[in-house]
């Protein structure tokens, strides 16, 4: 402790500001200068020379430290006092910052973050508004913790709501970042932004990820400009202690704390997360229909907001069934429906204009039927305004059934089952989603794609998508897929739909004449086109490969041995957020993992 006793004796303390990432002090030394103390633990045991490290470490978003003491168990970090805002004060919902300076920001801190984590004494920090303090336009962080975590601790992840904080000036209060169902985005704010915090909002993504998608994200050149704030010449302590003693009143003072402490408080694991993103609202064990005449079973609890529905059936003999939603107000269902000979439809309603009442419209599945006294699980994902999704899993072969019925409106729906003593009904599950990110994501489990029109039976060889159907990979920067059409062969060997997060829509097209071809869909330009030297092969797999940096879109095909490459550059940076496969005739298909070579 002698270090800390002198250290005590050495300042004059003259407030106190504890928080727990450490403490910051403001002291006078024997010379009388104002500085600022930095006390903090130390995770993990240090190398001997980290005092020398952290003195010379000049990283442009930390505060310069003049000298360090170590008591063994904490250390105290001296500052000058800077001059400066805390971000809170300068960023508020009346006065959110214009997209180019909050993406400016964000990519700054982001990268800050990134590097001194790989520093060789590692820094660790939060990105937590409340931690960032404005010197002009130049970002300091605050608090930060020497060492590498110890397995107790998860990594803070308050990163992922810091745009959405700088473009809205709305901060999550209880919780590191808000799910996608709680935020709320100007329609006016550029699409490439709105995909950024949608992305970076993702659990799935990682910090890495997210890095280089803010790197790759461009702006429009003509947008409408919000008031960039001024900055006062208030000094740190002051500005943070009027923060606390507001805080203090307001009774937030433990919720402040725990938001900043990176332990456990900060973090959610993937079961807590599940636990408080789904909610099972009824469970029914089983549902016996009685004599040959087909009967209802209503469901008890009302659906609304996200919903999904799981069921397991069994037949011993092919009979007609259904399971759908039942609109309260219209009376309009969505389901799906069985008939007697084990065909699968999906059920939706389209209105007639000359009349006052629905027409029901049936699909019938195109590649999958039931077999009696097989097991299957259907799985039914309702999103208000979205298409409802439906999967229907034969649980003794293994095969999945996958598509994308009508579009159902926001509104309150009852779910009815109707069928007759062939059909048995178990394992009812009706569960409500806090967010959709989440039901989309166990309604995709695990698949690297989409689907955004259509149908696909998918096996443990991979998928099968039917015709006129349309297959969306949702991959930022490269995606990789390979195809083969088992029978009929369409006119041209594949197409692809681009977007970009711009809103731009581009085409690309491998003919049957040789010709690779990249069109401009909004403007109905061809871009660029070439000559391949070889013919296209049905009979066996082909490949495409689509990489995109900065303004450049390259998009490469290849079968057996040979490949051919089409690039164009654009005249600013664009950036490809998904491709959609228009499917002519029944194709299998399979997404590649990055870097995978061709698999014949």
């Amino acid at each position: 402790m002698k270090d800390r006793k002198k250290f005590y004796e050495h300042f004059q303390v003259e407030d106190v500001l504890a928080f727990s990432l450490g403490s910051l002090l403001l002291a006078r030394s024997p010379a009388g200068e104002q500085v600022l103390l930095h006390e903090i633990n130390k995770m993990r045991s240090l190398p001997s020379d980290y005092k020398d490290i952290l003195t010379k470490l000049n990283h442009p978003h930390l505060v310069p430290s003049r000298e360090i003491y170590d008591d063994g168990e904490y250390v105290v970090i001296v500052y000058p006092v800077l001059f400066g805002d805390p971000l809170t004060l300068l960023v508020t919902p009346e006065k959110p910052l214009d997209s180019a300076k909050a993406l400016n920001l964000y990519r700054q801190l982001l990268q800050s973050v990134k590097e001194l984590s790989e520093l060789p004494v590692p820094i660790v920090t939060t990105l937590d508004p409340r931690n960032i303090v404005m010197a002009g336009d130049h970002p300091y962080l605050l608090f930060f913790d020497i060492g590498e975590r110890g397995p107790q601790r998860e990594d803070d992840e308050a990163w992922r709501g810091l745009l959405y904080y700088l473009v809205t000036g709305i901060r999550s209060k209880y919780k590191p970042y808000p799910s996608l169902s709680e935020i709320k985005l100007d329609p006016d704010l550029p699409d490439s932004i709105q995909l950024l915090i949608q992305e970076s909002l993702n659990p799935r993504r990682t910090l890495t990820d997210i890095i280089q998608l803010a790197q790759n994200t461009a702006l429009p050149l003509h947008r409408k400009k919000k008031d960039s704030f001024k900055l006062h010449s208030v000094t740190i302590p002051a500005a943070v202690s009027a923060a606390i003693l507001s805080i203090l009143f307001m009774g937030y003072f433990v919720m402040y704390t725990d938001a900043l402490n990176m332990g456990n408080h900060s973090v959610r694991t993937p079961d807590q997360t599940a636990g408080e993103s789904v909610r099972v609202v009824e469970q029914i064990p089983s549902i016996r229909f009685n004599g040959s005449e087909v009967t209802s079973h209503l469901a008890k609890q009302p659906v609304s907001g996200i919903t999904h529905i799981q069921f397991h059936i069994i037949q011993n003999k092919l009979g007609p069934f259904s399971a759908s939603f039942l609109s309260e107000e219209t009376s309009q269902q969505y389901g799906i429906r069985l008939d007697s000979i084990g065909e699968l439809s999906v059920v939706g309603e389209q209105y007639k204009q000359e009349q006052n009442f629905a027409q029901p419209s049936v699909r019938n599945s195109k590649s999958f039927w039931l077999n009696s006294k097989h097991s299957y699980q259907v799985d039914l994902y309702y999103i208000p305004n979205e298409r409802l999704r439906i999967s229907v899993k034969d649980l003794y072969e293994k095969t999945e059934w996958m598509t994308v019925g009508p579009l159902m409106k926001d509104e309150n729906y009852r779910f009815r089952f109707r069928g007759n003593e062939r059909t048995t009904v178990s394992q009812v599950s009706i569960s409500r989603f806090h967010d959709s990110q989440t039901a989309l994501e166990k309604w995709m489990n695990g698949h690297q794609w989409d689907l955004a029109h259509g149908e696909v039976l998918a096996d443990q060889k991979g998928i099968r998508v039917q015709p006129k159907s349309q297959l969306q990979i949702s991959k930022f920067g490269f995606f990789s897929f390979q195809f083969f059409y088992p029978e009929k062969i369409p006119t041209d060997p594949v197409q692809l739909d681009l977007e970009t997060a711009e809103g731009n829509q581009l085409k690309f097209i491998w003919r049957k004449n040789r010709n690779i071809e990249l069109n401009h869909i909004d403007d109905q330009l061809k871009l660029t086109t070439k000559k391949i030297l070889w013919d296209w092969d049905p009979k066996i797999p082909a490949k495409v490969n689509v990489h995109n940096q900065d303004t450049m879109v390259k998009i490469e095909i290849e079968q057996k041995n040979k490949s051919e490459s089409l690039i164009y550059y654009f005249d600013r940076p664009v950036l490809i957020k998904k491709g959609i496969v228009p499917i002519e005739e029944e194709m299998d298909i399979k997404i590649l993992p990055v870097g995978n070579g061709f698999e014949g």
